[in-house]
C-alpha cells in the first residue's frame, strides 16, 4: 500500500471535470484507491464519492493505493497527483 498527502492545486478544486479524469485513471488499474479529507473517506473509483468530499484548492487529501504491484501503484499515484495539481486535464 502506498499513502501520500497531496495538496489540491487545481483552481476550482475537485470539481466534476477533475473528478471525472481522476476516476478514468483509477478505473484503469485493478487496485483499490481511497481518498481521505479529514474524517471523510471516498472511493477513488467513484465520481460521486469524490465530489461529495468538496475538496477545494488548498485542501490536503490523503491518497491510499492498495495493489499487488508497487511499481504500478507508484505510477498511478504520480498520475493522480498530477491531476490534483492541474498538470493533467
Amino acid at each position: 500500500m502506498l499513502r501520500k498527502k497531496v495538496k489540491v492545486k487545481v483552481e476550482n478544486g475537485l470539481h466534476l471535470r477533475v473528478a471525472n479524469r481522476f476516476v478514468q485513471i483509477t478505473n484503469q488499474h485493478p487496485g483499490e484507491v481511497t481518498v481521505i479529507k479529514g474524517d471523510a473517506v471516498a472511493n477513488g473509483k467513484s465520481i460521486l464519492s469524490l465530489v461529495i468530499l468538496c475538496a477545494q484548492k488548498g485542501d490536503t487529501l490523503i491518497l491510499e493505493i492498495h495493489g499487488k504491484n508497487e511499481q504500478e501503484e507508484k505510477a498511478l499515484l504520480d498520475e493522480l497527483v498530477a491531476v490534483l495539481h492541474g498538470k493533467i486535464s
